[in-house]
């Protein structure tokens, strides 16, 4: 076996399995980070830490307020992984913005002294990619989002909840294997 076969193999090895990490279920234990999807309330969903846990409902604080959400209208259940930063969206974004400031800016412009300065299309495009690139890159830095993971919700539920347009009823059915 040669050195490259080698460092493949130990790679493949050491390497987590994205499978099993998504299989597992998430301890639902008091201060974790949850977002809770519910048939029948007039707020579908809400994200929150869980406060309180037992056989019958989630108990989860959603804009500073404990709200009580019954175990039988729970529909989905995400479970917050950790937060990440958005840096390569911030980069993308930034140049993007970059480039159609740089591509729609006027070729020459007056500088203090009243002289006529000039610059290419390819100057300000590239001024602009990386000026903004640069400001979407350090925004993205500081703006974080949450990794949610769904947790299964076990057993068959039927339940009623309000129609599309708020009148009528509707039924839901849902299967979880």
């Amino acid at each position: 076996m040669d050195y490259r076969n080698r460092v493949l193999a130990a790679f493949v090895l050491l390497m987590p399995d994205s499978t099993a990490l998504a299989q597992q279920t998430p301890d639902l234990a008091v201060g974790t980070r949850v977002r809770v999807t519910a048939s029948g309330a007039a707020r579908q969903q809400l994200a929150g830490n869980i406060v309180a846990v037992d056989e019958k409902a989630l108990t989860v604080v959603d804009d500073g307020k404990p709200v009580r959400v019954p175990r039988e209208l729970v529909t989905k259940l995400d479970v917050s992984w950790g937060r990440r930063r958005n840096v390569w969206q911030g980069l993308l974004i930034g140049a993007a913005a970059g480039g159609v400031i740089g591509a729609i800016l006027p070729l020459c412009s007056p500088d203090l002294s009243g002289q006529e300065v000039c610059s290419t299309r390819g100057e300000l495009l590239t001024g602009g990619v990386i000026t903004f690139g640069g400001l979407g890159t350090i925004a993205g830095v500081f703006v974080k989002s949450d990794k949610w993971v769904e947790t299964p919700v076990d057993g068959v539920r039927i339940s009623l909840q309000p129609g599309p347009s708020g009148r009528g009823v509707g039924v839901a059915l849902r299967l979880a294997f």
